[in-house]
């Protein structure tokens, strides 16, 4: 039972989620609870009423609350470059944490100085209180149970928040539930992660409640000194916990010489850099891979300097995001062949294939010409003649006897889904994406490419980087017996070994 989990992967996964939820928490605590005030009191016989303020102010807490979260985080990735120095990891995740939270939980802010009764804020004035006093004195404590049951609430949302904030590689357990559990197929890791996540998600809760329950005057819990003691005691444990959970886990130690980083997609080119780590670590040089769920973000994160090489990719990917992006990067070493394959629940031959049938393949234009390529070489399509394999595309097909419906709005990890709900007459899968599924390439294929593809995937650094001692050594150890013997013994020949 659980024979899949490294438990140290996973309590360092429940550390960033902790650190992510806490860290983000506090500043949007600090920013919500001001923006909420400032939209309170600029407000139509507000204390301090500016329609125009508060127009702006409303603009901008609606536009950020409308923005989904993981179109947030890509859109701020230069801007989070710039402020933490980094596109990666758990740091990198908290500028769109606090900007998509912060409105969210103003919103909350405002909404309990609401509930305040106007007639406690009418009598303060008749008091000769100013406007400050009544916002320290009465708006903010007035109002403490309401507002700090935002606070709850926003906490709460946080820690899902942080699962979608894998999409950069910021760890954390929804990350490994995906990449381990549903990537991987252990569902032994996904039950626990998700365990892990309700226990934050009811202790925040429990948290929170027990904190209001001791301060509102309307409680009863209130009215016993113990109670608030312990609510203080139970806020000041959780804080202290949090505190030496950020201590352990992300206390400055900065990489040494003889650190090598390798971002990979997890099958098989995690796998297969995990299986050659003891050989770099033979010659002194410690490699540490980070694993990416998408195609996007490795080289991206590679042009940034954030890792010193990638491993995910073929050739023609490659000069399609040199030419889309000017990355200053090359490929050093082919390493193994993925063949593409077509698979289907509905039939057993392409050729069986009805009139006006779906085509599924994923929205990367590399992997729609070499589907063509694939095709037409089964005499399904034509292309027109002379057309580069390489780079054919919809418009080089000169004849589709069987009107074949072609569908390209799909992520490519997301196509054994696809496959899985017969969603297509037939799809085309990644092997590597194919090989997370539990699909046998060579068993359960219609059609597979052969070994001579130029679709090789590469060893791919920065230009400048190329000739790097490290970038040798790791070269070397991917092309070792060990490294072949693991391919060939692992994956059963959906993967194949380049020499």
């Amino acid at each position: 039972m659980f024979t899949n989990i490294q438990w140290d992967k996973m309590i360092l996964a429940f550390g960033e989620t902790l650190y992510m939820t806490v860290v983000a928490g506090l500043v949007c605590f600090v920013l919500g609870l001001g923006l909420g005030l400032c939209l309170y009191v600029t407000d139509k016989d507000g204390l301090y009423e500016n329609k125009w303020l508060n127009a702006v102010l409303t603009t901008v807490v609606n536009l950020f609350r409308a923005i989904p979260f993981v179109i947030l985080i890509i859109l701020l990735l230069p801007f989070t470059k710039q402020v933490v120095g980094t596109i990666l990891g758990a740091n990198a995740a908290l500028p769109a944490l606090i900007i998509g939270m912060s409105p969210f939980y103003a919103r909350l802010v405002q909404v309990a100085l609401r509930e305040v009764d106007y007639g406690v804020i009418e009598a303060a004035k008749a008091m000769g209180a100013s406007n400050w006093d009544i916002i320290f004195k009465v708006l903010i404590p007035e109002s403490k149970p309401a507002w700090l049951g935002g606070l709850t609430s926003t906490v709460v949302s946080l820690v899902g928040f942080t699962a979608m904030a894998g999409v950069i590689g910021a760890g954390g357990l929804g990350n490994l539930a995906y990449l381990d559990g549903f990537q991987r197929g252990f569902e032994d890791v996904t039950l626990i992660a998700t365990a892990l996540i309700l226990v934050l998600v009811f202790s925040f809760q429990w948290l929170g409640e027990t904190t209001i329950a001791a301060i509102d005057k309307r409680s009863n819990i209130a009215k016993k000194p113990g109670q608030v003691k312990k609510g203080i005691a139970i806020v000041v444990s959780a804080v202290l916990f949090a505190g030496a959970t950020v201590t352990v886990i992300y206390q400055a130690t900065p990489e040494g010489d003889n650190t090598l980083i390798v971002g990979a997609t997890a099958v098989p080119h995690a796998e297969i850099l995990t299986a050659i780590q003891p050989l770099l670590a033979e010659q002194g040089i410690e490699l540490k891979i980070v694993e990416f769920q998408d195609y996007v973000l490795p080289n991206k994160a590679l042009a940034a300097n954030e890792i010193d090489a990638n491993y995910f990719q073929h050739e023609p990917y490659l000069t399609q995001e040199i030419a889309q992006n000017g990355y200053d990067i090359v490929s050093v070493s082919k390493v193994h062949i993925e063949p593409m394959g077509a698979y289907s629940n509905q039939y057993t031959n392409l050729a069986d294939l009805p009139m006006n049938a779906t085509v599924l393949m994923s929205n990367s234009v590399s992997d729609q010409s070499r589907i063509l390529a694939l095709l037409a070489g089964e005499g399904i399509i034509t292309l027109s003649d002379g057309v580069d394999a390489t780079t054919a595309t919809f418009t080089d097909i000169v004849s589709n006897p069987k009107n074949l419906q072609f569908k390209y709005d799909i992520e490519a990890k997301l196509l054994p889904t696809a496959y899985q709900n017969d969603e297509a007459a037939v799809i085309f899968i990644n092997t590597n994406y194919a090989l997370e599924a539990g699909l046998n390439p060579e068993a359960d294929s219609l059609l597979l490419e052969g070994g001579d593809s130029p679709y090789a995937n590469i060893v791919v650094t920065r230009t400048d980087n190329q000739e790097d001692s490290k970038i040798k050594v790791l070269i070397e150890a991917l092309h070792s017996q060990t490294a072949k013997d693991f391919i060939i013994e692992k994956y059963e020949g959906a993967v194949l070994p380049i020499e």
